[in-house]
């Protein structure tokens, strides 16, 4: 998390140099890095052009440091106040252009030696158009025309009704002023500038590396949530960073709160995506603890709105539990053997490590030294969990290579069985076609035979139907035709015995035997219809 980074990037380049050469007001020399005016200052509230006048007699006004956090200096929120600083510069110093670098938090007029040489914010004796301004840093032509004592008066008021930021332990200098040359003042600008941006440029493109990768992770593997979550975590957290970083384009102070405050809110949130990513990483299941941590974090968010430094205090203490948990819980997996854990493990340890030597440095420390240690702390766990997924991903993908390799072999070994089955089948098909045509023929010429057979069955039938029907026939004609040829043979007789009584004359006799016969030739004519009946109907039959 970030702390002090303000004053470590701004007072890394100041106050360290300053603090060496600041038990005198008389300048004999200037460090590279300028002479700071911590002491020495007078104070008197109210306001009196008379104040600025460098034959002002201040004697008897109070000590007091300007240098100091405005949260430090009750008395000079009284509306307008005055600074006062007597100083001597050697004559060997008026060789080089003189500037004032200054810091502040609210506006002011500065006066040497009686001229107003700046105004910095919007300076005016209604409060309601006063502007505070911070130049950061930056510097302004100081204007020492001889040696000998320099009056400095400096016109100040708060700008009332805003809010000052405290996060990130920022301090909220009433009025911090140093003196340089103009080349060192421009040369530490730029490196100040350049060293700055380095560290927002460095953090935000990995951490925009980092949202990229692993979203593409989390879209190639959807299973392993830890990246989406992680992605997430360094999404919010370039946005944090990014916004933390632009307060050099702000130097307007009633920004300033709600800016850092914005940032803060980004990079805790962030950290609770880690926080969770983590947990999915580690297959922990979150309990009560997890909980209770991210409700923390989220508490600590508004905490950071609160007036002083105690919400800050309070707040950054919560995320400090997060990274001893983070801590926790890649130990733990470390000892139950958890592949690729000792990764997050080494990060963490470099993280605490790193930290302790941040907040312990020295007033020798080198300040390149400080920057890396500081980036070191910041990356160290982002960096070690984006190498355990990356491990983890090319592992995975490893996986899903051998299993690949096992489906097309098994793919193959399918393929070839089938292969087989086909050809036992098209074997199988070859047999069974020749037996199919094989029996086909044979049942053909069974049904063949069975046609022929039926045919003379049919034919049988016919013949014995047309024989049954025959006699049947020959049966009816028979018995009329029997019928005609008694009858006619009986009528020949009876002609015979006609003809012999009409030789004898017996007439009577021979009439009496033609009635007969008459009678009997009705009945032929009878049985002969009835014969030709029979015939008539076997054709109407047929």
């Amino acid at each position: 998390m970030l702390t002090e980074v303000k004053n470590t990037l701004i007072i890394i380049f100041f106050l360290q140099a300053f603090s060496s050469f600041a038990q005198t007001q008389t300048i004999h020399s200037i460090p590279e890095f300028g002479f700071l005016f911590d002491k020495g200052w007078k104070f008197q509230a109210g306001d009196n052009m008379e104040y600025a006048k460098p034959d002002f007699d201040d004697r008897k006004w109070q000590s007091i440091n300007p240098v100091l956090d405005i949260h430090e200096l009750p008395q000079i929120k009284q509306g307008i106040v005055w600074f006062r600083l007597h100083f001597f510069i050697d004559s060997n110093l008026l060789k080089e252009q003189l500037v004032l670098v200054i810091e502040q938090s609210g506006a002011s007029e500065i006066y040497l030696n009686g001229s107003l040489i700046y105004t910095i914010g919007v300076f005016n004796t209604d409060p309601a158009k006063l502007k505070a301004y911070d130049p950061s840093g930056r510097f302004t032509a100081l204007p020492v025309k001889n040696t000998g004592q320099q009056i400095l008066s400096v016109r100040y008021a708060l700008q009332p009704g805003i809010r000052y930021n405290t996060i990130f332990e920022t301090t909220n200098y009433a009025f911090k002023a140093g003196i340089n040359t103009l080349d060192a003042a421009n040369r530490n600008v730029r490196q100040f500038m350049f060293f700055l941006r380095g560290i927002g440029f460095f953090i935000n493109g990995i951490l925009f590396i980092f949202a990229i990768l692993h979203f593409c992770f989390f879209l190639f593997y959807r299973a392993q949530k830890a990246n989406l979550y992680f992605s997430l975590f360094a999404f919010l957290d370039m946005v944090g960073f990014f916004i933390f970083f632009s307060y050099e384009y702000l130097p307007w102070v009633d920004h300033k709160f709600y800016v850092y405050n914005l940032a803060a809110e980004f990079l805790t949130v962030s950290g609770i995506f880690m926080f969770t990513a983590l947990y999915y990483l580690f297959e922990q299941k979150r309990n009560w603890w997890y909980f209770t941590l991210v409700s923390l974090n989220v508490i600590c968010i508004i905490a950071f709105a609160l007036p002083g430094y105690w919400g800050w205090d309070v707040g950054s203490k919560f995320t400090v539990l997060m990274n001893l948990e983070i801590t926790r819980i890649s130990f733990i997996a470390v000892k139950k053997k958890k592949r690729g854990a000792w990764i997050i493990a080494v990060g963490c340890v470099c993280l605490l490590v790193c930290w302790m030597a941040f907040i312990t440095r020295g007033p020798g420390t080198q300040d390149a030294l400080i920057g890396f240690v500081y980036i070191t702390s910041l990356i160290s766990i982002p960096l070690s969990i984006s190498i355990y997924l990356g491990v983890d991903f090319a592992f995975t993908n490893r996986q899903l290579q051998e299993k690949l390799i096992e489906v097309n072999e098994l793919s193959q070994k399918t393929i070839a069985q089938e292969k087989e089955k086909q050809q036992l089948l098209a074997t199988q098909n070859e047999t069974l076609e020749q037996k199919v045509t094989e029996r086909t023929t044979a049942l053909n010429n069974s049904l063949q035979e069975l046609k022929s057979t039926q045919a003379q069955l049919i034919q049988s039938e016919k013949m014995a139907s047309l024989g049954e029907l025959t006699a049947g026939i020959a049966h009816e004609i028979q018995n009329p035709l029997n019928f005609v040829n008694n009858f006619s043979e009986v009528n020949k007789e009876l002609l015979f015995e006609m003809k012999d009584e009409m030789d004898k004359g017996n007439i009577d006799d021979a009439k009496a035997i033609a009635n007969d016969v008459i009678d009997n030739e009705e009945k032929i004519n009878h049985h002969g219809k009835r014969a030709d009946a029979i015939v008539k109907g076997m054709l109407q039959h047929s």
